[in-house]
């Protein structure tokens, strides 16, 4: 079976990440690190150095001239959704970072052109995999902790994530889309059950402070389909000097 070529565009903070992924799958024989791309020439010299492989400063350029069975979308969120339909155009099948946009039309629209165009479009909602989320799926599918009722899951980021890493796009997005996004789908896969009902309120004020006008925090809290309701922390303001710079868990209780 011939490995899957692929170009990974965006090549910063989680860039790099995939980077590393699909360089270690060639050696696995899976996958080919063909190309990449991202608008940072200064960045992307340091990743060719690094990693050997061709770099564009325009994806569509890396489009045109690499010959690649896929690419993955690391850019930041508002940028997703011209980029998955570029390259859906192109027919190239796509692994996009969450959120796969910052509006439900802009997913919608991506999802129908994706299928019309015949390829495929996978969101990296990575901690559907995580061993310890493997393991709750296991045993509630066996019953193991009967019917779960409600649940609680956080997701917290140092401030620095949206004041120092992404300013220019923090303000497009929120804590809910960047963070809570992941315990969203992480819940329904869990529950295999879609929210029907949810009561949500947030805060502003210190990233505003700042000069970075987005919610602070977001609490949510969704009763599903199968009777369960779970609740739903996030926020991207945790100081400094916390001691990691993502905090998060989950607890589903039957």
């Amino acid at each position: 079976m011939p490995q899957a070529r692929i170009g990974v565009i965006g090549v910063g903070t989680f860039g790099i990440n995939h980077l590393r992924c699909f360089r270690q799958l060639g050696y696995l024989g899976v996958a080919e690190l063909v190309a990449a791309a991202d608008i940072n020439e200064k960045l992307l010299a340091e990743r060719q150095a690094e990693f050997g492989m061709p770099v564009y400063a325009d994806y569509r350029e890396m489009l045109e001239k690499e010959q690649l069975d896929g690419v993955t979308v690391v850019t930041p969120d508002p940028l997703h959704k011209d980029i998955v339909l570029t390259c859906a155009a192109a027919g190239k099948h796509i692994l996009c970072e969450k959120p796969l946009d910052v509006t439900v039309a802009g997913c919608q629209e991506m999802i129908d052109v994706c299928a019309r165009k015949n390829v495929l479009l996978q969101v990296d909602f990575h901690k559907r995999f995580d061993e310890y989320h493997l393991e709750m799926k296991r045993k509630i599918v066996a019953g193991d902790i009967g019917k779960v009722q409600y649940g609680y899951s956080h997701m917290e980021d140092r401030i620095e994530v949206p004041r120092d890493w992404f300013p220019n796009w923090a303000r497009n997005s929120s804590p809910a889309w960047f963070l809570g996004i992941h315990f969203y789908d992480l819940t329904r896969f869990l529950l295999d059950a879609k929210g029907v009902r949810v009561w949500a309120t947030g805060c502003k004020g210190k990233l505003q402070s700042l000069g970075v006008d987005t919610w602070d925090s977001i609490q949510a809290k969704v009763e599903f389909d199968c009777g369960a309701c779970v609740t739903f922390d996030t926020a991207w303001i945790l100081p400094d000097g916390f001691e990691a710079i993502v905090n998060q868990g989950i607890r589903l209780v039957g």
